[in-house]
């Protein structure tokens, strides 16, 4: 009597360059909106403040401290993004070096007459033809 067990391989592709290279776009894409919010929501609140700065009632008072607020926030979410376009380059340049990983590649079987695709574990490589380390 045998026995078998049987083990699916599932390739490991967190270490390739299409990953990675989608890591930094999605990061790099997340700076963007928050650099872009912020400098939008300073310009606003800028213009804000600066409009209602000369009068001296009430509503005004408070329309200058929104747009104090909105200039805050701003700057606050400005200095948020830089953290994503960092990690991007880091992305950017880990996409640049070499790796290497197991994938599953259908190998053609000839039996008989019949072409069969049996899947088979090969090992890739991946190297950078720009000389980054």
């Amino acid at each position: 009597m045998f026995a078998s067990i049987a083990q699916e391989i599932k390739p490991n592709n967190n270490l390739t360059k299409e990953s990675y290279e989608h890591k930094r776009k999605l990061n790099r894409k997340t700076g963007n909106i928050l650099l872009g919010t912020g400098v939008g929501l300073m310009a606003g609140g800028f213009v804000l403040a600066e409009l209602n700065s000369d009068k001296v009632d009430f509503q005004s008072f408070d329309l200058v401290g929104v747009g104090i607020v909105m200039i805050g926030t701003g700057i606050v979410s400005s200095l948020v993004s830089i953290p994503f376009y960092l990690t991007a380059h880091n992305y950017k340049i880990k996409a640049q070096t070499a790796t290497a990983f197991l994938k599953i590649l259908p190998a053609p079987n000839i039996q008989g007459n019949q072409l069969e695709q049996i899947p088979m574990p090969a090992l890739a490589f991946r190297i950078p033809l720009n000389g980054r380390k």
